[in-house]
C-alpha cells in the first residue's frame, strides 16, 4: 500500500447493506431490551407506569447501537440516520400489520423521534475528530 493511495468510494450497494444491517441490529437490540424490561416489570423491579419511558429508552439505545454498527464499513452521519429511518419503517410495518395500531398517534411519533435521535447520536459519536489541513499535508 502506498501513501498516495486514493480513497475508495463507497458504492450504493455497500451503503444500502450497511443501512439494512444497522436497522436489523437496532430492531434486535431494541427487542432484547424490551424483553429485559418486561421481565423487570413482571418481577417488580419497575412499575407499570414507566412502560412508555422504558420503551423510548430501549428504542433510543437500540438505534444508537444500530447506527454505530451501520457505520462500521461506510462512515457518515447519514448512514446512521438512514438505519434509524429503516428501523422506523420496520416498526411501523410491524405495528400496522401485526398489532392493528394507528401509526401516527402521539406515542408512535415519540418512538419515531427517539429512533431518529438514536441514529443522529450514533452518527455524531462515530464522526470523530477532523484533522486540520496542515496535519494532513505532513503525512
Amino acid at each position: 500500500m502506498s501513501k498516495n493511495r486514493e480513497k475508495v468510494q463507497d458504492t450504493p450497494l455497500q451503503t444500502m447493506i450497511s443501512v439494512l444491517t444497522g436497522a436489523v441490529c437496532a430492531l434486535v437490540i431494541c427487542a432484547l431490551l424490551l424483553l429485559a424490561a418486561s421481565v423487570g416489570i413482571s418481577v417488580g423491579v419497575w412499575g407499570e407506569d414507566g412502560v412508555y419511558r422504558l420503551t423510548l429508552a430501549a428504542c433510543l439505545v437500540g438505534n444508537l447501537a444500530g447506527g454505530i454498527i451501520a457505520q462500521i464499513r461506510v462512515r457518515g452521519i447519514w448512514v446512521a440516520v438512514g438505519a434509524s429511518a429503516v428501523f422506523c419503517l420496520l416498526l411501523l410495518t410491524v405495528g400496522v400489520c401485526a398489532l392493528n395500531a394507528r401509526p401516527f398517534e402521539p406515542s408512535g411519533l415519540g418512538l419515531m423521534a427517539a429512533a431518529l435521535l438514536g441514529g443522529v447520536l450514533a452518527g455524531l459519536l462515530r464522526r470523530g475528530k477532523r484533522r486540520s489541513a496542515s496535519h494532513r499535508r505532513r503525512r
